[in-house]
């Protein structure tokens, strides 16, 4: 019996550009994955899109969609909305894995795993570091609640530029870490 919940926020887009066929590709996979998934009862899974065309967070089905352009600087916006919501109205969530529409998971392997590792103060991924700052990185990374909760503290509303030490350090798809 697990004790682990977990949601997986993917990062996706729908806007046409020169990757739109490689990502309705990797959703079409996607869905397969969550389809295989759906009898684990311990997993949620929504693809986290931005529209300029809404006024506010928006949660359909599988999609959950924040105002504003696709844009690579709106990934963190993307994450950190999703982070606090989680916060907000998931209470029952121990676990968040926010990865890439191009990493796959193998769940009940994951799921496992995270049955034997604390509950605090968890963050799983690979590390990278940017001017002796370390930060998450690769394909997506899991975090523990209080993680998200500090994560979600720490960026005011509609200002998600991640400061360190003084400085702003540039945009990266998971650097919402830092």
């Amino acid at each position: 019996m697990s004790n682990i919940k977990l949601i997986c926020g993917i990062i996706a887009t729908r806007q046409d550009n020169t990757n739109s066929r490689s990502c309705e590709e990797f959703k079409k996979e996607w869905l397969k994955v969550i389809e295989k998934n759906n009898k684990i009862n311990d997993i949620e899974f929504y693809f986290l899109y931005c529209d300029p065309d809404v006024d506010d967070i928006s949660i359909n089905k599988l999609d959950f969609t924040v105002p504003g352009k696709e844009t690579k600087s709106n990934i963190i916006k993307k994450t950190v909305c999703f982070f606090k919501y989680i916060c907000k109205e998931r209470k029952d969530v121990t676990h968040v894995l926010r990865c890439n529409l191009s990493s796959f998971y193998n769940f009940p392997l994951l799921l496992d795993k995270l049955n034997t590792l604390k509950m605090s103060e968890l963050v799983l991924s690979s590390k990278q570091s940017i001017r002796g700052i370390s930060y998450p990185s690769g394909c997506g990374a899991v975090y523990s609640m209080d993680v998200i909760k500090k994560i979600g503290d720490y960026f005011q509303e509609d200002n998600y530029e991640v400061v360190r030490q003084g400085r702003r350090i540039e945009s990266d798809d998971v650097l919402v870490g830092v």
